[in-house]
C-alpha cells in the first residue's frame, strides 16, 4: 500500500492498493453500534483480475457491510453486501476512472441502497448481522478479496444520507 493522487489531482491524498494487502482500523460498523450508516468514497479500479474485491468491509462471512467489486449480483461491477440478501450491484466499472461510491444501511428500516457516481442504482429490503468490530480498507477482513486500485479516505456517517446529500458530497 502506498499513497497516490486523488480524483482531484491532489498528491498523496488516496491509498493505492496492489491487490495483496489492506489497512485495518479500529472502528465498529456493526448494526448494534451504528443502526444506520452511510459509507462514501471515491475509488479507481486499476487491476486486471475481475474477482471479488472490497474497497471497504467489516465482513465476517455474513455479507456484512461492505462496498467493492463483485459478480454475485449478476454481473461483475460496483457492488455492496446486504446481509440477508447477499450482494447488490454489478454496476459497470471503467478501469482507470475514478468512481464516486456510496452505500446506505438502514437496519431499523431493513433497507440497503447503493449509489454509483451520485445516482441511486438499487435499493433492497435487507437485514444485516454483526460483522468484524474493525473496518478494513482495500480488503475483506475475513476472506482477502484484495482491491486492485486507488481509494480515497472513506467517510462514514451515522445516518442514512439522502440522494441529494450524496450528490452534494460528490460535487465537493
Amino acid at each position: 500500500m502506498a499513497l497516490t493522487t486523488d480524483h482531484k489531482g491532489q498528491a498523496d491524498s488516496a491509498f493505492q492498493f496492489k491487490g495483496d494487502k489492506g489497512i485495518t482500523v479500529p472502528f465498529n460498523l456493526n448494526p448494534e453500534a451504528m443502526p444506520q450508516c452511510t459509507l462514501v468514497t471515491w475509488a479507481r479500479y486499476t487491476g486486471e483480475d475481475k474477482g471479488v474485491q472490497q474497497v471497504v468491509s467489516h465482513d465476517d462471512g455474513g455479507y456484512d457491510r461492505s462496498l467493492g467489486l463483485d459478480d454475485r449480483g449478476g454481473e461483475w461491477g460496483w457492488s455492496c453486501f446486504t446481509g440477508s440478501q447477499g450482494v447488490l450491484g454489478g454496476f459497470p466499472v471503467t478501469p482507470g476512472e475514478w468512481t464516486f461510491l456510496a452505500v446506505s444501511y438502514d437496519q431499523p428500516g431493513k433497507k440497503t441502497t447503493l449509489y454509483v457516481n451520485g445516482e441511486k442504482k438499487e435499493a433492497v429490503e435487507a437485514e444485516l448481522g454483526a460483522g468484524q468490530e474493525q473496518v478494513s480498507l482495500g480488503t475483506n477482513p475475513s476472506y482477502g478479496e484484495y482491491f486492485q486500485g486507488d481509494v480515497e479516505p472513506v467517510m462514514v456517517f451515522d445516518r442514512v444520507l439522502t440522494e441529494e446529500e450524496i450528490q452534494a458530497l460528490q460535487k465537493q
